[in-house]
C-alpha cells in the first residue's frame, strides 16, 4: 500500500523507495552509529533555532503555554488517557485521521478539549461560530 511509504516530491511517483519502517530503521541505526559526528550539527541547529523560539515567546507569552498544552494533549492521546472521537463535536461530520483538531477554551486546563473539524475550528477562531 502507498500509505506505507513516505511522500517525496522529487521522486517520479511521489513516494520514497523504502517503506516507512525500513527507512526509520535505517535512520535510527545511522544516528546511533554516527552520534559523535552528528552532535555538532544538532547543537548548531539547536542554537540557530533558539533565537526565533525565544523571540516568538517574548512577542506572545501564550505561545509557550499553547505549546506545552499541545504537548500534554498529544501525549495523553498517544498513551490512551484521552481518545479522539470519529466526528466533530459541533457539526457531527465524520472525520478520519488527523482531520479533527482539539480546541481549548482555557489553556490552563489542557485535557478539557472540544474536538472540532478544521472548518468548525476556523469558524470558532474567526468568531463566526460561538461554542456553547
Amino acid at each position: 500500500m502507498l500509505s506505507e511509504f513516505h511522500r517525496h516530491r522529487g521522486k517520479p511517483d511521489g513516494f520514497q523507495y523504502q517503506c516507512k519502517e525500513c527507512r526509520n530503521k535505517f535512520f535510527r541505526n545511522y544516528r546511533k552509529e554516527n552520534s559523535i559526528a552528528l552532535k555538532p550539527k544538532y547543537e548548531k541547529w539547536r542554537e540557530s533555532s533558539k533565537p526565533a523560539r525565544v523571540l516568538r515567546e517574548q512577542r506572545n507569552p501564550r505561545c509557550k503555554i499553547r505549546a506545552k498544552t499541545n504537548s500534554i494533549v498529544s501525549k495523553a492521546v498517544r498513551i490512551g488517557e484521552l481518545t479522539k472521537p470519529d466526528s466533530c463535536s459541533e457539526c457531527g461530520k465524520m472525520v478520519a485521521g488527523h482531520g479533527l483538531q482539539g480546541h481549548h477554551k482555557d489553556y490552563s486546563m489542557p485535557l478539557e478539549i472540544i474536538w472540532l473539524c478544521v472548518a468548525c475550528h476556523c469558524q470558532v477562531h474567526s468568531g463566526a461560530l460561538v461554542l456553547g
